[in-house]
């Protein structure tokens, strides 16, 4: 328990996720009718009066514990900022704050890593010190975003140039009803402010029809220098969104990752090395030229649960190869899941030329 002694010193720790209340030390008795607060503590008697409704509500709330969420939602509003300053510089707010040699944010995920290999730690240290660009931030995004920073990714660059619409929320779990009528880039950027506060996090409202469009979204965000990986989350153009995020790739020397989704199944696979990227391009440029010339018709409907299917494999391929684990089956690989059947396969080898090239003149949706 560590109690807070300055209004300042409250905010800096509800950047992080717990949860507040009034001292254990301190008795408190809530007039709300009167608007009277009554303080007994270390026998010494403390009135305060003519309290705002929403400075009882603070107090209120704190009495039966508040969220480091609402404690930030409550800084934005002056009256109850006011009250809750009051209070932080009374000594009366309490804050359940991980001690130093205690269990933290990646300690589960130290455990995991070390059933696969002796240095957990480093594979904590090379998260921390990657960099990924994640294009598209709808339902696969949402999911692959909110993945990556529990994992410890150290930076993230979030791109996407639509707004957040009501019929997002059904997927993209990432917003909320408030957040409608925001872009999506920076929605992102306040939820994992709260999420993962020390994530790095630039966006970019960007729209990438080409390498170009993503190589200046990436200049523009402060992350083209030192881009580990970029994961293309997104559904337009068409057919073509793949081809820009690989050539992208290329030319900035980072792997890549692909994932898509269709009504019961979806797709996901990352890409590294010169040759398998080549043929990645290939391969999404002969399953374009095919769904050009075909009759497709558009089926439209997406569930949450399919979202999070698709999207938690793809993050899952992404932070075991960062991390350096041994356990990535996704590597130089595109794998179709259809998700009633539980029916998982290898639609194409990446490290097979042959494969590649046969694969990609049989797709027409991949």
């Amino acid at each position: 328990m560590k109690l807070t002694k300055t209004f300042d010193t409250l905010m800096s720790a509800v950047r992080h996720p717990g949860a507040f209340g009034i001292a254990a030390d301190a008795t408190v008795l809530l007039d709300p009718k009167g608007r009277t607060l009554i303080i007994h503590r270390n026998g010494q008697t403390h009135h305060w009066t003519d309290l705002s409704e929403e400075a009882c509500e603070v107090i209120s709330d704190l009495g039966k514990g508040a969220h480091s969420e609402t404690l930030l939602e409550w800084s934005l509003h002056p009256r109850r900022a006011a009250a809750l300053r009051q209070l932080a510089e009374a000594g009366l707010v309490t804050s359940l704050v991980a001690g130093s040699d205690g269990p933290d944010r990646q300690t589960e995920h130290k455990a995991y890593f070390a059933a696969f290999m002796d240095d957990p730690d480093a594979a904590l240290s090379r998260l921390q010190g990657a960099t990924v660009a994640v294009v598209g931030l709808g339902g696969l995004g949402c999911e692959v975003v909110r993945h990556l920073a529990a994992a410890g990714v150290g930076r993230l660059a979030c791109i996407d140039r639509d707004v957040v619409e009501v019929s997002n929320l059904n997927r993209q779990h990432c917003y909320s009803p408030r957040d409608i009528g925001w872009p999506k880039a920076l929605a992102m950027k306040a939820y994992l402010s709260r999420y993962a506060p020390e994530v790095k996090v630039a966006v970019a409202r960007s729209f990438v029809r080409n390498a170009e469009d993503l190589e200046n979204a990436l200049n523009g965000a402060g992350m083209r220098s030192g881009c580990d990986m970029v994961v293309c989350c997104a559904d337009e153009p068409v057919g073509s969104i793949e081809i820009a995020c690989i050539q992208a790739a290329r030319r900035i020397g980072a792997a890549v990752a692909v994932t898509a989704m269709h009504i019961g199944r979806g797709y996901w696979g990352l890409v590294k090395g010169d040759v398998a990227l080549e043929l990645a391009e290939q391969f999404f440029r002969a399953a374009l030229d095919i769904s050009a010339s075909a009759e497709v018709s558009k089926v439209r409907g997406s569930a949450s649960w399919e979202n999070a299917i698709i999207g938690s494999h793809m993050a899952g391929a992404v932070v075991t190869h960062l991390a350096g684990l041994p356990c990535s089956g996704a590597s130089n690989r595109l794998i179709a899941l259809e998700i009633a059947g539980i029916c998982a396969r290898t639609l194409v080898d990446f490290s097979n030329r042959h494969d590649a090239a046969t694969q990609g003149r049989k797709s027409s949706a991949c």
